[in-house]
C-alpha cells in the first residue's frame, strides 16, 4: 500500500527499499513512488525508463485508477482508492449547493401573492461582500503571527547587519 500524502517509498532489489522485488535484473533501488497532494507519481531512479504501463515505457509517470506497471518480470496494480467513492457517485443527481444566507437573500420578495427568491448573487456582488466583511473583521491571528515574524526577522538582520559592520 501507498501510504498517505505525504510519503515517498522505494521498490527494487535491496533490502532497505520498502517494496523488495527478488529480480537479480533490477539495481537496488530501481523506483521511487511519491505520494503529494497531487496524487502518486513513479519514477525511475536508474536513469533508464523502466516503468511500463500499456506497452509504453516512462521515467516518470503520474498514476491513475487501474494503471499496470511492468517492473522486470513483476506485474504492480495500482488502485486508487478515491476512485471508487467518486465511481459511486456516478448517476446520482447534483445536489444544490447551499451558501450562507446574506442580507439581501434573507427576505424573500411579495409578488402576486407568491413568495418568490431573490435572484442569484453575481461572483462580483459576493467579491464586494467578501472584501466588506475581511475590512470589518480585521488581520486573522495567523496575520498577526506572520506580521510578528517579519518584524523579528528584519530587527534580527538589522541587529546582524549592525554588528558585521562594527567587526570591520
Amino acid at each position: 500500500e501507498v501510504p498517505p500524502a505525504p510519503a515517498r517509498l522505494h521498490i527494487g532489489s535491496h533490502e532497505g527499499c520498502q517494496l523488495v522485488l527478488t529480480e537479480p535484473a533490477l539495481h537496488r533501488e530501481t523506483l521511487e513512488v511519491v505520494h503529494d497532494l497531487e496524487g502518486v507519481l513513479v519514477r525511475s531512479l536508474s536513469g533508464e525508463a523502466v516503468v511500463q504501463l500499456a506497452g509504453q515505457r516512462y521515467k516518470t509517470r503520474r498514476l491513475h485508477d487501474r494503471d499496470e506497471l511492468q517492473v522486470g518480470t513483476t506485474r504492480l496494480v495500482f488502485e486508487e482508492p478515491a476512485q471508487h467513492a467518486i465511481d459511486a457517485l456516478k448517476g446520482l443527481p447534483d445536489a444544490p449547493v447551499s451558501e450562507a444566507p446574506t442580507a439581501s437573500s434573507e427576505q424573500p420578495m411579495e409578488s402576486a401573492g407568491r413568495t418568490q427568491p431573490m435572484p442569484p448573487i453575481t461572483p462580483s456582488e459576493r467579491r464586494g461582500a467578501a472584501l466588506a466583511s475581511q475590512e470589518k473583521a480585521g488581520p486573522s491571528i495567523a496575520e498577526l503571527v506572520i506580521y510578528a515574524l517579519a518584524i523579528a526577522v528584519l530587527l534580527a538582520s538589522g541587529l546582524a547587519l549592525m554588528l558585521l559592520l562594527r567587526a570591520r
